[in-house]
Formats: C-alpha cells, sequence, structure tokens
C-alpha cells in the first residue's frame, strides 16, 4: 500500500480527516447482535460464464448501505463500530471506508458538506507534514465527489475520494475510496472506475432531492 494511503488511513482511525460532524452508532445499533453487522456477495451476472464473479456486494441492513466493489481474492473486511466498514486490497488497489454521521440540525448539501470533510482533512493532514495540493468537486454519473491530490514532503501525490449519501432518518453515511497503484495506466484506469463505483453506492431510505448544489 502507498505511504499515503497508509498514513490516510491511520489519520482517519484516530479521527484526524472526518467530517466536522461527530460519529455515530446508527440509531438501530445493539449491544448484541444475531447476524453479521456486514455481508459480502460476490454477484453471478449474465456475462460471467464460468468466470468467477467481477462484483462483491457489500451490504448492511443495521447500517443500511449497498456498495459494489471489484470482486479480488485478498478483500480485508473489518465492519464496525467505527468506521462502519474498512475494506483494503491490493489486487483491486483500493481502500475503502464507510462512516454513518449523526444529525447536526445543518443539513447542508452534497458540495459543501464534502468542502467541510476537504477542510478537515487539510488540518489532519498537515500533523503527518502531508498537503493538500488539489480539491477538485466532480459530478460525474449524476453523483457529487471530492477528489483530493495530497502530496508529501518529498513530492510524491496521491488522489482520494468521497461522497455522501443522506439517509431518510437524517443521518449522512460517507463513502471515501483511496486508489493506489505504482502502474501509470493502472492510476488512469483508477481515475475512471472509481467514480463509477461510488456512484453506485446506496444507503437506505436516501433522499434523491438533496442535489449538487443544493444548500439550505
Amino acid at each position: 500500500m502507498a505511504i499515503l494511503a497508509c498514513v490516510l488511513l491511520t489519520a482517519q482511525l484516530m479521527g484526524c480527516a472526518t467530517s466536522s460532524k461527530s460519529q455515530t452508532a446508527s440509531p438501530t445499533e445493539s449491544t448484541t447482535r444475531s447476524k453479521p453487522r456486514c455481508t459480502m456477495t460476490p454477484l453471478i451476472t449474465e456475462n460471467s460464464g464460468n468466470e468467477k464473479p467481477h462484483l462483491l456486494a457489500v451490504t448492511s441492513e443495521e447500517d443500511g448501505y449497498l456498495l459494489l466493489v471489484p470482486n479480488a481474492s485478498d478483500w480485508q473486511w473489518t465492519c464496525g463500530p467505527e468506521p462502519k466498514l474498512l475494506g483494503v486490497s491490493q489486487e483491486a488497489g483500493l481502500q475503502i471506508t464507510v462512516d454513518v454521521v449523526e444529525p447536526d440540525g445543518r443539513n447542508l448539501a452534497p458540495e459543501p458538506y464534502l468542502l467541510d470533510i476537504a477542510s478537515n482533512v487539510a488540518s489532519g493532514m498537515s500533523r503527518h507534514s502531508i498537503s493538500v495540493a488539489k480539491t477538485e468537486i466532480l459530478r460525474p454519473h449524476d453523483i457529487t465527489l471530492l477528489r483530493l491530490t495530497l502530496e508529501s514532503k518529498s513530492h510524491a501525490q496521491e488522489e482520494t475520494y468521497w461522497t455522501m449519501r443522506h439517509r431518510s432518518d437524517g443521518y449522512t453515511v460517507d463513502l471515501h475510496v483511496t486508489p493506489y497503484s505504482s502502474n501509470k495506466e493502472a492510476q488512469e484506469l483508477q481515475r475512471i472506475a472509481v467514480p463509477l463505483l461510488m456512484s453506485r453506492f446506496l444507503v437506505h431510505g436516501q433522499r434523491e432531492t438533496m442535489t449538487a448544489g443544493a444548500g439550505r
């Protein structure tokens, strides 16, 4: 895994690179559960034939999300409580986290919400001598994404992505994806694949009325 990805993961787990809103357990969370918090299911498609499934569905009824990721043999998953989901795969070249954030009364639209995350990331990464070289708001596939280009003191750069969804209960679900590869061709493919992956992120009772740039 790239050095910047490792530092970013450490910062996330320490609470440095998150939204200013506090993370919390879902309202339905209990201390005892009879089934796994999240499940991973390989998907067989019409074009799969005798090949192994190309996609993996990661779902959590408790935290209310569905995520489709490339199927890989080395995925390592951790399900909650914080972050709600953590997945790392060298084969897929991806590091993924999902978190549920409690309402704070502001009810921000995607762009200001994501820029709030960018501000907190910049503050958190500065403690690790990593700067945010570029901040971009993208709108591929009818969703809003934050793409940050992080730069180390040695001028090594790495891109990382965030998106968010509002649940019908007022909670917000954040998806954070960091692709990593030393291969330039693979990096260009990931620039295309990661936004598509994030566009397939669904949450329970997703509020479609919160469109890009629409504030309150």
